[in-house]
């Protein structure tokens, strides 16, 4: 501190009889130095903290959202329109709050989210009203969805806030899935390991009110504790292309990155078990190239025979089956 104070009053020295002004300025310099050295720990306390709004509190995980899941007795037809009893009867989740572009603001549009399961599975019924056309595109596996308005479901079914699994779909009903671990990381925004390709099933729907969505994820490709009361964590988002805005439940801010450990409480599973061991949806994909064929040189026209198009299909089969509770075979 004495060189710090030396070198202020050689400064200040230099201003001697040119002006009082900038005497002034260098002796609140120095008694600003002084504060920083004597108050470093009030100075970051006010500058904020681990919390939302700057408060400095810790976070207890206890006192987080709660989502509730309820029984269906009656199957659900996977196919984007939420036409089934349970739909009116599970709760609706949508208090979610934007973490773009306005922070912590609600979101420009409503969503609904809704949760089911059976013995088998557990479904999310999603309905987001959008008063404008929204954006989908058929896209591959695991392709990225910033482009398009989509939802993503983010799963910490052991509750360890350890692994996260992901699963994301846009308008159009093309879908994305990854496993992450470590705690999901900056709170599950994406990324993780997509060469996981579990088994589930997913629709949408576009309708005049927005678009809806369905999904099937069977407990098969979870792992979770052997308990008859189920405690999950959940996180739900949906991306809102035309805004560029991302909204979650629950809220976590910027600054908040924990990850699994600061998801909501998923309750009311009971009485499940980890399924079958095998699980196989069978698939039919299918493209075509469309090209511009040129007349041969001397020649004044194409060939007749090569429209300069071409159709590819292609049938499979994803598979998994269940070797042990921490090996499986895909």
């Amino acid at each position: 501190m004495d060189v710090r104070m030396d070198t202020l009053t050689h400064l200040s020295r230099r201003f001697v009889g040119a002006s009082p002004f900038p005497q002034r300025v260098f002796v609140g310099l120095s008694l600003l130095g002084l504060t920083l050295i004597a108050a470093p720990s009030d100075i970051r306390a006010q500058a904020g903290g681990a919390g939302q709004g700057g408060t400095n509190t810790e976070y207890n995980h206890d006192l987080a959202p709660r989502a509730r899941a309820v029984r269906t007795q009656a199957a659900i037809d996977v196919d984007g329109r939420l036409d089934e009893a349970v739909w009116t009867q599970a709760p609706v989740i949508t208090d979610l709050l934007q973490e773009d572009p306005d922070e912590g603001a609600p979101g420009s549009e409503r969503t609904e989210f809704r949760i089911a399961f059976d013995d088998n599975a557990i479904y999310i019924g999603a309905m987001l009203y959008d008063r404008f056309p929204v954006t989908g595109r058929l896209a591959r596996r695991d392709a990225g969805q910033g482009d398009f308005d989509y939802i993503m479901i983010s799963l910490d079914s052991f509750h360890d806030h350890e692994t996260v699994y992901q699963f994301a779909v846009n308008a159009a009903g093309s879908f994305r899935d990854a496993v992450l671990g470590g705690g999901g990381g900056g709170g599950g925004r994406g990324g993780g390991d997509i060469s996981w390709d579990p088994v589930w099933d997913q629709a949408t729907q576009v309708t005049e009110a927005g678009w809806s969505a369905e999904v099937r994820i069977p407990f098969s490709q979870l792992r979770f504790r052997p308990d008859n009361e189920q405690v999950w964590g959940i996180q739900l988002r949906r991306n809102i292309l035309r805004n560029q805005e991302r909204v979650a439940f629950p809220f976590v801010p910027t600054l908040d990155r924990g990850g699994a450990s600061r998801f909501a409480h998923l309750e009311g599973i009971e009485n499940i078990r980890s399924g079958q061991k095998l699980e196989f949806l069978p698939y039919l994909a299918a493209r075509g190239e469309y090209l511009q064929l040129e007349s041969p040189p001397g020649i004044g026209f194409a060939n007749p025979y090569q429209s300069g198009s071409d159709y590819f299909g292609e049938v499979g089969l994803d598979l998994k089956y269940r070797l042990a509770s921490n090996v499986t075979l895909d």
